[in-house]
């Protein structure tokens, strides 16, 4: 799984603003925010590895704007 933090301040993290539960796969998948944030820093951090090795990597990352209803 990953967490997703945000924060104006570099080491003022916080709470995770999302908690995803993952398996590994290489297909690509959103992960929705309940409501529009901004931040100046964005950290992932992974719970878990991935194939049983000691590291996991992120291939792609879009940030997408808000999309209003």
């Amino acid at each position: 799984g990953y967490e997703v933090y945000l924060s104006d301040r570099n080491g003022d993290w916080g709470e995770p603003v999302a908690e995803i539960r993952r398996q590994s796969g290489s297909q690509p998948f959103e992960v929705p925010f309940k409501r529009s944030l901004s931040a100046r820093f964005l950290r992932v951090v992974v719970k878990s590895e991935i194939n049983g090795q000691p590291f996991a990597a992120i291939a792609e990352l879009d940030i997408l704007p808000a999309v209003t209803q």
